[in-house]
């Protein structure tokens, strides 16, 4: 009964200081215009004195002990309400649904939020390994462990457009489709092959015209660029390539060379040389130089390096989150932090589980907040596909088996 109030009050903690404090101030007024016949002008300064000073005290010992009770409650109480204790079996409580895709086994998905309108997307003969909207958000690009495929959104259309095949040229040869990029019109699209072996290796690059259906070849670069984007015009591609640097020699360890590939001819051509440490792409420094690239394809598209991420801010500033003592704990604002529910850890089987922490791992496998900043989506090894609203602590199951590479069509803004 007592955690009960607790969690309660921990849970309405801002309404009910704020109730208080209003009661606090309605009682006060109603003391001075009370006393306020048999006060002399010496006494009132008296009164303001002590109403002052007992004002101060109190506000004080109010916030050492709401204090103390928040870090308590947040950062040293164990939870004994559970993740899998509160998550309902369906998300039909979800007032304003999105549409997810997402990656089960061969298979790319979409389904609102609420479970409404599950569909099959593409099918494939082997693992899907990412998938990229167009800017328009019309189309899909799939690439899988041996194909890229394409699905028309609207239509539910899909057609495989480029398959790589090795298996005639012996076991040692390895193949991989990677850095497709959209151009800012959705009308042509840009990826790489790259083969290797123990011997050598190599890298073709590509532009796809949907118009005419048509694969265009990128002259060899005699080098392999790390990145392909294209420019905000749509005219050109610039590949980027990391060169390593003596540091004897040179004060930066690397340095980044940018080559502009024009559409007219899709020669290379070197633009310009940047000293860096990384290999983040310095936009700004590009600007100055006249070379604006579209990154907000980066931004639509997403991102199956973010699935490992247990930390996520909201477009809104809220945070959503797993503490050190494994529960999961939610931040509306800048300094409110509260924990929803404790994440039991499954265990390990093997020679492997001496090296995980309490008995076991971690079963979410990524989360990520949905689009408008209210519900957050959740990958558990077991339970599948999970929604919360973090403001009420809500949780349901959307998936029943396990799924990844969560994404959804934003428009760039």
């Amino acid at each position: 009964m007592i955690r009960k109030l607790l969690e309660f009050l921990g849970t309405h903690f801002e309404i009910i200081f704020l109730v208080n404090l209003l009661a606090l101030v309605i009682l006060a007024v109603f003391f001075v215009f009370s006393r306020a016949r048999e006060w002399t002008v010496s006494g009132i300064v008296v009164f303001l004195r002590r109403l002052l000073f007992y004002t101060v005290v109190a506000g004080e010992l109010i916030v050492v002990i709401s204090g103390g009770y928040v870090y308590w409650l947040n950062y040293q109480q164990k939870s004994e309400s559970s993740l899998t204790d509160r998550v309902l079996p369906n998300t039909g409580w979800i007032k304003d649904p999105s549409t997810v895709y997402f990656v089960s086994d061969n298979e790319l998905l979409s389904v609102q939020t609420n479970g409404a309108n599950l569909k099959k997307i593409f099918v494939s003969e082997d693992a899907i390994r990412q998938y990229h909207f167009s800017p328009n958000g019309r189309y899909i690009l799939i690439v899988t462990e041996k194909s890229l495929a394409l699905a028309e959104v609207a239509v539910s259309k899909t057609e495989v457009l480029e398959r790589i095949d090795v298996s005639s040229q012996g076991n040692d040869l390895n193949a991989v489709i990677e850095n497709v990029g959209w151009s800012p019109d959705s009308q042509r699209f840009c990826y790489e092959i790259s083969k290797w072996s123990r011997h050598s290796s190599q890298a073709n690059y590509y532009v796809f015209d949907l118009a005419t259906r048509k694969r265009s070849v990128i002259k060899s670069p005699a080098r392999r660029f790390f990145l392909l984007l294209w420019d905000e015009g749509g005219e050109n591609i610039y590949g980027i390539n990391q060169e390593a640097l003596d540091t004897q020699f040179y004060a930066y360890p690397s340095r980044l060379r940018i080559f502009r590939i024009p559409l007219s001819n899709l020669t290379p051509e070197l633009a310009i040389e940047i000293p860096t440490k990384t290999t983040a792409i310095p936009y700004a420094r590009l600007e100055l130089s006249g070379i604006k690239l579209f990154s907000d394809g980066k931004k639509i598209s997403f991102d199956v390096a973010d699935k490992n991420r247990l930390m996520w801010v909201s477009d809104k500033g809220s945070k959503v989150g797993i503490d050190q003592a494994d529960h999961f704990y939610y931040v509306r604002n800048q300094w409110w932090r509260k924990r929803l529910f404790y994440v039991p850890r499954e265990p390990v089987e093997g020679d492997l589980a001496h090296y995980w922490p309490q008995g076991g791992k971690l079963p979410i496998r990524g989360l990520k907040w949905l689009p408008g900043s209210r519900y957050v989506i959740i990958a558990h090894n077991s339970l599948g596909v999970l929604v919360l609203e973090p403001a009420t602590g809500k949780i349901g199951q959307l998936i029943k088996r396990p799924c990844s590479a969560f994404g959804w069509y934003e428009a760039s803004k």
